[in-house]
């Protein structure tokens, strides 16, 4: 039976594309295949841009990782804190400031909706159920903050930030990341045309655009085609670093920021996860209501899918 509408697929070891897949349909009725314009979300691997452009501002000495992220931010920002306890970059990378998953919705479904970043933060702003460093629960309210960490430092909408210090430099051209897409007009264009379906006992159901937006977006709005995300994913292990001004900071990236019990076994390295193969690899999944993504990479062989 089938199991999914379209899937693709890339490997590469550093600058050579080992191969790229392109299969099934993004539209079955109309028989459009899935092909190098298509454009998946990248869900929360979106994070992952926020990890980037904070050891970007660490390495010009703009932002400390272990400062309380309250210096950074407007006054009264948190509403809901239980401890007095800092709460840093390193914390929010870590996902253990405090905060946990919240029956708030993180999608919006209709465009007009979606407000500013800091408002929107604000309007979701969870409980903090733990104290800082205690417990690591996976939260996407703490990345969004994150986000405006970036935003409030360099005083740009952290949606230009991305743009100008990341998908510009790699030549990025066919990925947007504000969460109504409309930073890039040919996404824009091209993500109304990809349909969602669900595949169970061998039936096919038709879900429609499924176009949902997420306020929060830093955590997860980042969307555009496979080429794309592998310029993205090559620039990680790439020794000419384009994403740094220092090789030592792409190094330190993938250095352990949380572990497992008392071991030297990372559990999460400056936001990015490591999982044990047969090698180390370093990455970040994600998920949105419309499919699911990947991307993993070995920074020593520098092989990628």
């Amino acid at each position: 039976d089938r199991l999914f509408a379209s899937a693709v697929v890339g490997l590469f070891q550093g600058d050579e594309v080992l191969y790229t897949g392109y299969y099934g349909e993004t539209d079955i009725a109309n028989q459009i295949h899935a092909d190098e314009n298509s454009v998946y979300e990248w869900g929360s691997i979106s994070k992952t841009l926020i990890w980037v452009s904070a050891m970007q501002l660490y390495e010009q000495g703009k932002l400390d990782l272990e400062c309380d992220v309250r210096e950074y931010l407007p006054e009264g920002f948190f509403q809901h804190l239980s401890y007095d306890e800092p709460i840093t970059m390193l914390n929010l990378m870590n996902h253990n400031a405090g905060w946990q998953e919240t029956t708030r919705p993180i999608w919006e479904t209709e465009e007009n909706k979606v407000l500013p970043l800091g408002e929107a933060l604000q309007a979701i702003e969870p409980a903090q159920i733990h104290r800082p460093n205690e417990v690591s629960a996976y939260s996407n309210y703490g990345a969004g903050v994150a986000g405006y960490v970036i935003e409030c430092i360099t005083g740009q909408d952290y949606c230009e930030y991305v743009h100008e210090h990341i998908f510009e430099p790699l030549g990025m051209e066919h990925t947007a990341l504000n969460p109504t897409h409309s930073d890039n007009a040919w996404v824009y264009e091209q993500r109304k045309k990809m349909k969602s379906y669900q595949f169970f006992l061998g039936n096919c159901v038709d879900l429609g655009y499924c176009l949902n937006y997420v306020p929060a977006y830093p955590a997860g709005a980042a969307t555009g085609t496979l080429s794309d995300l592998m310029t993205y994913a090559q620039a990680l292990v790439n020794e000419d670093v384009p994403l740094f001004q220092n090789p030592e900071t792409q190094k330190l990236l993938f250095t352990g920021t949380d572990f497992y019990g008392d071991s030297d076994i990372p559990s999460c390295c400056h936001g990015f996860w490591p999982e044990e193969y047969a090698v180390r690899t370093y990455g970040h999944n994600g998920g949105t209501t419309s499919g699911q993504a990947n991307m993993l990479f070995d920074p020593e062989s520098v092989i990628s899918v």
